[in-house]
């Protein structure tokens, strides 16, 4: 039996960006006066193949395979989603998420910002990959850990957004 040891996480950036367009101008204040970040469902999110994965043989098989599913399904549709960049200066960012270099990009001390968030909100910088993630049976992993693992990948052509 292979054992599995702890991934961590040594270097960590210092600052994190995220674009904004000011179409939202109300909301966007509110955020930042109220000191609050504005988190969005995945279908709401602007990539169509955002949240996709593929099963492995074996899950394929499983007796109750509808029912793991609907439960992956259905904790996908709880997680909320904000989107960092290690980067504050791309232009395909500037034109993507900040209404075509209309809006504003907010720095945020990542020390600062993972110590005033509440207890359960989780960071993960984004796998860029050419696959969607393959998804197993396993005892260990529930289904939130499935659905934020699926989060947490995105197709390589994005791989400019080097994003959490």
């Amino acid at each position: 039996m292979t054992k599995f040891e702890k991934v961590e996480t040594y270097v960590i950036p210092r600052y994190l960006y995220r674009y904004r367009s000011l179409q939202q101008f109300n909301r966007e204040m509110d955020c930042i006066k109220q000191a609050y970040l504005y988190c969005a469902n995945f279908v709401q999110m602007n990539d169509p193949m955002e949240g996709f994965y593929s099963e492995s043989k074996l899950l394929e098989k499983a007796r109750d395979i509808g029912g793991i599913r609907a439960a992956i399904a259905s904790r996908k549709t709880m997680i909320g989603m904000c989107a960092f960049s290690e980067v504050f200066n791309h232009e395909l960012m500037w034109a993507h998420y900040a209404d075509q270099f209309r809006g504003i990009c907010i720095t945020y001390d990542f020390f600062k910002l993972r110590h005033n968030l509440p207890a359960g909100t989780s960071f993960s910088r984004i796998y860029y990959n050419e696959e969607v993630p393959k998804v197993g049976l396993s005892k260990k992993q529930n289904h939130s850990e499935i659905a934020k693992t699926i989060f947490s990948y995105k197709n390589y052509r994005w791989l400019y957004e080097r994003e959490w």
